[in-house]
């Protein structure tokens, strides 16, 4: 079996909505990762706090950059350019 570990570091970021990946179980937040289907996306928050619209996967190590306009009543901070992402 090929291991998924890492296999998507360098992968171009894709685009997704968080209301449209499959939920994870794990907590309102986490969703199943749109690469590898077993990894984790947990939202990733900044120094203040604040939900930012770029994540990464736990397992593969894609890059998602967040489609939505909040996530569970939590607006996103676009972070894309601080980041190195086209926004």
């Amino acid at each position: 079996m090929k291991s998924k570990v890492g296999s998507n570091v360098k992968a171009t970021p894709m685009r997704v909505a968080h209301a449209a990946l499959p939920d994870s179980g794990a907590s309102e937040f986490a969703k199943a990762c749109p690469a590898c289907e077993e990894g984790l996306l947990l939202v990733r928050r900044n120094d203040k706090h604040e939900v930012t619209n770029v994540d990464r996967c736990l397992l593969c190590g894609q890059v998602v950059i967040y489609t939505d306009a909040s996530i569970a009543g939590w607006p996103l901070v676009d972070v894309t350019a601080s980041k190195g992402l086209a926004s």
